[in-house]
């Protein structure tokens, strides 16, 4: 008798390696933590399948024919390059592109034959070459690499994009190849996936380029509308996280730009609006998960945006005036399908209950919000004058709003409680921040106008205070690095040296506090710490070292470790925010 094939385990229960009683249609486990259950439509698939052999022959046949037509097409101006120039490659490279995109088309069901080299994976012998000189349509990693990738993406890189929901990507992911999602998508997971993994990091920029490779060439097919989808934008959302990670910045601003103009070509900043004079590209969505999905890509896109705003001062391309989209619901509501209500981002600013992903979108806003207050000061707005100046109207208004956000912060971001959460000790870090880059620029401003004593005293003591509050999240939480591999979150602490650094010029003729002392040498060694692993870190640590060295303080504030990052990324040149440059810092250069 044939023998019987044993059940399939539910994807969710195969994610976590735990045993699946396989009940339909929801395992018990997946029902009592009430979350979607979802059993793969299949096995994996066999290297080859007799059933495709005709379609692949027919699809060789289908390529041929385009190689023909190609080379006949091209043979007169390939003789007249050649004869020009008898060493150009141009000939070689135009087949080499067309063959390419041709290739290109069906990438996205190609099917997992073995790569060279890909096989030694686990000793790491491959390198990022053998990767990326396959090109456009090679062949995938063993499946056993793509679901430690897939794996170590959603438990670790997650929670800083959170738009993608894991159950629906990977029932498209084991489904059927038409639902396969774009190869820009899975390449830009497992680009993350594999960043800064002990094993996988060293092949984490050969997925990145294969990513851009795919993103670009769907942009190409057609008249454009291949890649004006969901999935596209997700994937420049996260090409976009991973080349700021890597600090090549402009690059990460031109994929930010993608991806917003991708979202307003979407129209999901206006998801909720009443009005229907708005063109629809997408039909309605299938279900609440699919709405809330939608409003979690708009949301990254905006995150995107402000960051990128906050850390070179370039305008941003989505203003929160024209935002007509709720915040995202809770992590729980969006894994389960819990249908949640939400409030738009002006009603928070209100007072009005958030959660979740929204902290961060918050976040995001106030300090965009601080940088366009404190770069862009006119004439016009007086700030010599307390009461009726246009600056210091957005100051008690900033200021205010920050005091809402401490006073109304929900109970799942409140620490000591929730250390363990890293959106909660990033949200409270750099609420903590935007005090200290909000009242730095004050002080700079009442000491230029010589404006009331009282007002230097209270700014002083808010920056003190926040400056306080960072050092002792650092204490409870600097054996985490994990925590911090946010760049963000190393903006924020290189804001707490700022501070120290301002208290010690304030009177050159006096010893440091040394409790200032100590709270400033704790915060390099966490990002010292932290900076082994992530190079953002390390540019914070360099400006943290030049600040000592240019305002005079070399021979007070004496800490060996940080010197060997003086010279890192040349000298007075320097990669920090535009945020973070306050009176401290604007002796560097920009870069």
């Amino acid at each position: 008798p044939a023998k019987t094939k044993k059940p399939l385990s539910c994807i969710s229960c195969k994610i976590r390696k735990l045993k699946c009683d396989h009940q339909k249609p929801a395992c018990t486990r997946c029902v009592r933590l009430n979350s979607e259950c979802i059993y793969p439509e299949a096995r994996r698939k066999p290297t080859l399948q007799r059933s495709n052999v005709k379609e692949l022959a027919a699809r060789l046949a289908q390529v041929e024919g385009y190689l023909k037509e190609a080379g006949k097409s091209g043979l007169n101006t390939g003789k007249s390059n050649l004869l020009a120039d008898p060493d150009s490659e141009d000939g070689s490279r135009d087949q080499h592109s067309a063959i390419a995109t041709v290739e290109a088309d069906d990438a996205g069901s190609q099917l997992p034959i073995d790569m060279p080299g890909l096989d030694d994976q686990a000793s790491g012998t491959f390198s990022n070459d053998q990767l990326i000189d396959l090109g456009m349509a090679e062949s995938l990693p063993p499946f056993e690499v793509i679901e430690e990738l897939h794996n170590c993406f959603f438990s670790t890189q997650y929670h800083y994009m959170p738009a993608i929901h894991s159950g629906r990507y990977y029932k498209d992911f084991y489904g059927a190849p038409l639902r396969k999602p774009p190869m820009c998508l899975q390449y830009a997971i497992w680009a993350m996936g594999a960043l800064w993994h002990p094993k996988y990091d060293r092949v984490a920029d050969a997925f990145y380029k294969r990513a851009r490779q795919y993103a670009e060439t769907d942009e190409m097919k057609d008249e454009g509308e291949h890649f004006i989808t969901i999935p596209h934008a997700q994937a420049w959302a996260l090409i976009t996280c991973y080349e700021a990670r890597a600090m090549l910045y402009t690059r990460a601003s031109m994929s930010a730009a993608r991806c917003c103009r991708l979202v307003q070509m979407l129209a999901l900043d206006k998801l909720d609006s009443s009005d229907d004079n708005f063109p629809a590209t997408l039909g309605p969505p299938s279900d609440w998960i699919e709405l809330e999905e939608r409003r979690r890509v708009f949301w990254v896109a905006f995150s995107i945006d402000a960051q990128g705003s906050i850390a070179t001062g370039w305008p941003s391309l989505i203003h929160p005036e024209d935002i007509m989209t709720r915040l995202p619901a809770s992590e729980e509501a969006f894994a389960s399908g819990q249908e949640e209500n939400t409030p738009y981002l002006d009603e928070v600013l209100k007072g009005a209950p958030y959660g979740g992903f929204s902290g961060s979108i918050i976040l995001n806003h106030i300090l965009k919000a601080i940088m366009s207050h404190v770069h862009i000061i006119k004439p016009s707005d007086h700030p010599e004058d307390v009461m009726n100046g246009g600056f210091w109207k957005r100051h008690r208004r900033l200021d205010n709003q920050l005091s809402s956000l401490f006073m109304f912060m929900p109970d799942r971001f409140r620490l000591p409680e929730n250390l363990r959460d890293p959106l909660a000790t990033y949200i409270n870090l750099n609420f903590h921040a935007s005090v200290i880059c909000l009242h730095h620029v004050a002080l700079e401003i009442i000491e230029k106008h010589g404006l009331d004593g009282s007002l230097r005293k209270d700014s002083l003591c808010l920056l003190k205070n926040a400056a306080e509050e960072i050092v002792s999240i650092v204490k409870v939480t600097s054996h985490r690095s994990s925590l911090f591999s946010n760049p963000l979150c190393a903006f924020s602490l290189y804001c707490a040296t700022t501070v120290y650094v301002y208290l010690a010029k304030q009177d050159p003729s006096s010893e440091i506090n040394p409790n200032d002392m100590s709270n400033l040498e704790l915060i390099i060694n966490a990002m010292e710490a932290v900076g082994r692993i992530h190079m953002v870190t390390c540019a914070f640590m360099q400006q943290a070292c030049l600040d000592i060295d240019n305002n005079g303080l070399s021979g007070r504030i004496k800490l060996p470790i940080l010197y060997q990052y003086r010279n890192l990324f040349g000298g007075p040149a320097s990669n920090i925010p535009l945020l973070a440059r306050s009176p401290i810092s604007r002796h560097t250069q920009m870069s």
